[in-house]
């Protein structure tokens, strides 16, 4: 059987362990809005990057992971197949919790990209992925980025409380399954 990057028990609560995976420009940049909005919200993180699952799988054998981000480069069309790859060598309890996101680093025009937006949805829905776009070029929106993917894991993981955090898309699927069976 291959091996798989495993979930485990969370040890530490107060510390969300993220594992970053993209080149390195995209993990250092992500890192980067990671511990920026980590500061100002006074949260304590943990940030591991690689290019691939595969590399740490062999390196690390006892990493501890809460979140895992995907990020591809929408510009470069083999940066979707990377993603895939990266996916199916994550344990399932990441995508069935959704303790995962993907982060479209390329926020750019349609005609400049070498992955659609349709592309990137039907990876999300095909592994029940949230996605999350922005220009990481950019440090304002990278800092915003670092918010979305904290306050995302926070809720996740369970670390706040109030309403749980519902994928809409799949709610209003279920409506229409309900009123399906109804009639």
């Amino acid at each position: 059987m291959a091996q798989v990057l495993r979930y485990g028990l969370r040890k530490n609560f107060a510390v969300i362990s993220f594992l970053i995976v993209s080149t390195a420009e995209y993990c250092e940049k992500i890192s980067q809005g990671l511990l920026n909005s980590a500061s100002g919200k006074k949260q304590q993180i943990l940030i591991h990057r690689c290019e691939s699952v595969a590399e740490v799988i062999a390196t690390h054998k006892n990493l501890h992971v809460d979140f895992i981000v995907f990020a591809i480069d929408s510009r470069l069309t083999l940066s979707l197949k990377e993603v895939e790859k990266n996916i199916l060598l994550v344990d399932q309890s990441f995508i069935l919790l959704s303790s995962t996101c993907l982060v479209n680093g390329n926020n750019i025009s349609s005609n400049a990209m070498g992955v659609t937006q349709d592309q990137i949805l039907e990876v999300c829905d095909k592994y029940n992925l949230r996605l999350l776009n922005s220009n990481i070029n950019v440090p304002e929106d990278c800092l915003y980025l670092g918010d979305q993917i904290i306050n995302l894991s926070c809720t996740v993981l369970g670390q706040r409380s109030g309403l749980p955090l519902l994928n809409i898309r799949d709610q209003h699927t279920a409506m229409y399954i309900v009123d399906d069976s109804v009639a």
